[in-house]
């Protein structure tokens, strides 16, 4: 839990304009995703710290975020009223 929190400020200061909420690595380890108050879920690759793409769409705060087995999906709930 330590960890993730740690993680989360470097992913709210790198990348996200708000509070972190969530962190998702992939069982091959290749993707990470990221989710946050700023209504976003990003999609990182790990091995080189590069923003893939945004996910857009949410209307509220993203609460948590995970990836597919296969890494072939992902899955965000959100406040979306």
């Amino acid at each position: 839990m330590i960890f993730e929190r740690q993680i989360s400020r470097e992913f709210q200061t790198l990348m996200h304009t708000d509070t972190v909420n969530r962190i998702a690595v992939s069982t091959d380890s290749c993707l990470l995703v990221s989710c946050g108050d700023d209504k976003l879920v990003k999609v990182w690759d790990p091995s080189t710290g590069l923003l893939i793409r945004d996910l857009v769409g949410h209307q509220g705060e993203v609460h948590c975020v995970d990836i597919a087995a296969d890494s072939r999906g992902v899955v965000s709930a959100s406040a979306d009223a």
